[in-house]
């Protein structure tokens, strides 16, 4: 038998040992400085060498996943193949393809790369909250490297991802020849590819996070506009449950219709949302008016000429999959995740009317016997023009309406907080009714510390800050945020003064009916 004095050294002699192992781990978390004074970071891939600018580490152009070309055109993104040696990730890579009248401007097919900002103590120290922001663009424009604004996020000890996905016809796309390639006859087609590669994005985060200094499970997804409904869509992607812990969903627009692609046992949605019938006409636009006649002829078309074949904004597809149902109604039905959300819009959404390829008689369309009700409530713009009283409506019945429709919903069942931003800068006043869509951004990345005269912005980022921390946007000093209930949807209201109530309630009461009704109608085909 051992003595009892001889086991309590060797547990001691146990114990140190398991400190200096930790404090090892810690050192290899720690950021390590290559020769050439660069940064580098470990992932299950490889070795990274990035850029510091001051304190903030940047590493970019990290791919998340193998080039979407060739054979792997149209399919779920892959794993990205590991390398050997340090891999250099001190530049963005090339956006994915879109139109782009910027020289500079570098767009590739080969463009599923991601970017990540943090500090030598958030690195060091570990554990920082995380937050992934999805860049807008209607789908069909944008990149990771325009949400980069990694010396607001940073300061507040967020570590920042920003990452490109596949846009236009190469990220949506429902063609009935792809179809023979499902994993299983019978199974509804996959189509939206952009969301597919937001998810590998996510994967990667969950599995490399922790290098840069980021907590796997403290994960808050972001996005403004296109960014916005890839927020609301990942909410309700099976898929995607558990790779994100919190959510902020800026002027998505799930309550506007999507096409649908056939689903069996019911009739094919009419012409205008007819998926299979929008890309059939994509793929033939690009290929100069021919139709393809097989899979590797639609895979040989050239990437600029499906870019080109797309005019307007591109929507996602309610395909059965990425896209299980009416986003609405799935939210009514309690299917998103159950995660703490923050969502809103601003007062003048409608000044993106312009470039969303949408008509005026689509919108009036919408309103279907609501039109006169709908008309009254706004006969302060129409009164100043018929253009404003259209796109006040477009603005409030793509946007806002989808965040109050997701609130109503979902406010029940998890943590909601709506909001609603109604600041216009001195200088601008007069020179437009409202905040512009994506206005926000501006305010929560340069906005001063107190409501006026520099605006909400600083007020805003504080709360905004809180919300990716812990998933409650209250704090110390701060006026009390309630939660959106569904019999009580209070908003925070960011204007010259920071309130909390309703907003818009008769208007959005006259729109929901209105969206509720052909939202019924379309069910019932």
């Amino acid at each position: 038998m051992i003595p009892m004095n001889i086991w309590s050294r060797r547990l001691a002699m146990a114990g140190a040992m398991l400190v200096l192992l930790g404090a090892c781990v810690m050192q290899q978390a720690a950021p390590i400085i290559g020769p050439d004074g660069a940064p580098v970071a470990q992932t299950r891939q490889g070795r990274l060498s990035g850029v510091a600018e001051g304190d903030i580490l940047h590493f970019r152009g990290v791919p998340f996943a193998k080039p979407p070309v060739g054979d792997l055109r149209w399919k779920a993104p892959q794993a990205p193949a590991a390398w050997s040696g340090v891999r250099q990730a001190d530049m963005f890579g090339p956006a994915c393809m879109q139109r782009s009248s910027r020289p500079d401007f570098k767009v590739s097919e080969d463009c599923l790369t991601l970017n990540v900002s943090t500090t030598t103590r958030s690195m060091r120290e570990g554990g920082r909250p995380v937050l992934v922001r999805i860049h807008g663009g209607g789908f069909v424009t944008g990149s990771g490297a325009g949400e980069h604004s990694a010396d607001v996020w940073t300061a507040e000890d967020v570590v920042l991802v920003t990452f490109n996905y596949r846009l236009g016809a190469l990220g949506v796309f429902a063609h009935p020849l792809l179809a023979a390639e499902g994993p299983q006859s019978g199974s509804p087609q996959v189509a939206n590819f952009a969301l597919l590669d937001m998810k590998a994005a996510l994967e990667w985060v969950r599995n490399n996070i922790a290098q840069f200094g980021g907590d796997p499970e403290k994960v808050t997804i972001s996005g403004v506009s296109a960014g916005g409904e890839a927020v609301q869509l990942l909410l309700l992607m099976p898929d995607a449950r558990g790779l994100f812990a919190r959510a902020i969903a800026s002027s998505g627009y799930i309550a506007w219709p999507l096409p649908e692609t056939p689903v069996e046992g019911r009739a094919r949605p009419p012409a205008p949302r007819d998926a299979v019938l929008i890309s059939e006409a994509i793929a033939s636009r690009a290929a100069g008016g021919r139709e393809p006649d097989s899979v590797s002829a639609l895979r040989a078309l050239p990437a600029e000429s499906l870019v080109q074949a797309v005019s307007g904004f591109h929507l996602p597809i309610i395909d059965g999959r990425t896209v299980p149902g009416h986003p609405v109604s799935l939210f009514e039905a309690g299917m998103q995740a159950k995660v703490p959300l923050m969502t809103g819009g601003n007062s003048y959404e409608g000044s993106v009317f312009p470039s969303s390829g949408v008509t005026a008689q689509q919108v009036y369309d919408r309103l279907g016997g609501q039109r006169e009700t709908i008309t009254r409530l706004y006969a302060s713009d129409f009164s100043q023009s018929e253009e404003q009283g259209v796109r006040r409506v477009f603005g409030d019945m793509r946007y806002v309406l989808s965040s109050f429709l997701a609130a109503r919903a979902a406010g029940e069942r998890q943590p909601v907080y709506l909001y609603y931003v109604d600041y216009v800068a001195p200088e601008r006043r007069g020179a437009t009714p409202g905040t512009p869509h994506a206005g926000e951004t501006p305010l929560l990345e340069r906005g001063g510390r107190s409501a006026t005269p520099d605006g909400p912005g600083g007020v805003m980022r504080d709360y905004w800050v809180n919300f990716i921390r812990t998933g409650d946007p209250n704090g110390s000093g701060l006026r009390a945020w309630p939660r959106a209930r569904a019999e009580a949807p209070d908003w925070m209201i960011f204007g010259d003064d920071i309130t909390a109530g309703p907003v818009l309630s008769e208007k959005l009461q006259a729109l929901a009916e209105a969206e509720a009704r052909e939202r019924a109608a379309a069910s019932g085909r």
